[in-house]
């Protein structure tokens, strides 16, 4: 990376992938983004740097060549924001506070090289800041057997399990269930975190986005099962796999759909996951004896599967 004067660097490791972030001297990243305090390593190896990321204050200077706009509609932004496709990557647009203006991130097609132009009147602007490294970050990882998935995530005596579903299907409400009523857990991440694939082990990770819960913790925990979660007028759990699996999991992967590279190893992972991992859905209330039912069905499914194995052998 080459580093503009007037401009410090700071190395960050999130699931095992570095992220080489150069910011204004005067930029006081924990004070802004004080969720990344605990994922600032010393130093990266140059095969360890999945991210090279430039913020600048200011305009982006004029794009030369095709443009084409992939989407305007962001649940997060509502009509503030915008995706383009470039002749080289990618340019994200989000509406400033004032009228006309906005802050912008340009990505490679593979998105390694990240240069994010910001507001200079916004640039303590955490959440818009918060949003591109995330977003960035979530394409970056696609190539590495490793995929960001919106789900929430308890962990239990050195394994985690992740619950999934639809935003406002009560994934943070089920872990909060956990929490509550059965002994030894605790939450690893509650809105975004990094399944990884590591040899014949799947692993999840805590990462800096946590949705609205401050649950930034940086480790990685054996992954035991995945369940998605639909509300129900009773509680009921079944374990699939196959196509059901996939369509499961999928909807919860982070990948654009418009880079087929990358969302193609989005479905090369998710397929290595369903293969390896319990698959589960929970038709559920929002009560302990959903958390109950999933964690006793979970125990008993690993029971089962542990014991098949050792007569096998």
């Amino acid at each position: 990376m080459k580093i503009i004067e007037g401009h410090s660097v700071v190395d960050i490791a999130v699931a095992g992938h570095g992220i080489r972030l150069a910011m204004p001297e005067h930029y006081d990243l924990l004070a802004c983004l004080p969720n990344f305090s605990a994922f600032i390593v010393d130093s990266l190896k140059e095969s360890e740097v999945l991210m090279e990321v430039m913020l600048l204050e200011g305009d982006r200077p004029v794009l030369k060549g095709d443009r084409k706009i992939l989407t305007d509609i962001s649940s997060a932004w509502e009509n503030k924001f915008s995706l383009e496709e470039l002749e080289e990557g990618y340019l994200v647009s989000i509406e400033g506070a004032n009228k006309g203006t906005a802050w912008q991130m340009l990505a490679s097609k593979d998105f390694y090289q990240i240069t994010i132009y910001a507001l200079g009147d916004e640039l303590y602007n955490t959440t818009v800041l918060n949003w591109f490294l995330m977003m960035a970050y979530g394409q970056a990882i696609l190539q590495q057997d490793s995929v960001m998935i919106h789900a929430s995530v308890v962990e239990r005596k050195a394994e985690a399990y992740a619950f999934l579903g639809k935003s406002g299907t009560g994934k943070s409400t089920h872990s909060g269930l956990w929490l509550q009523h059965i002994e030894g857990v605790s939450l690893l991440n509650d809105d975004n975190p990094v399944v990884r694939l590591e040899g014949s082990e799947i692993y999840i990770y805590g990462t800096p986005w946590s949705g609205k819960m401050k649950c930034y913790i940086n480790k990685g925990i054996k992954l035991g099962a995945i369940v998605r979660l639909r509300q129900a007028e009773e509680n009921r759990m079944r374990w699939i796999d196959g196509i059901h699996a996939l369509t499961a999991l999928m909807p919860s992967c982070t990948a654009m759909r418009w880079n087929m590279g990358l969302f193609n190893a989005m479905i090369g992972t998710a397929e290595k996951i369903i293969r390896s991992l319990p698959i589960g859905e929970l038709a559920c209330l929002p009560n302990a004896e959903a958390a109950l039912l999933c964690h006793y069905e979970i125990i008993e499914h690993t029971y089962k599967t542990t014991s098949i194995n050792l007569l096998k052998t």
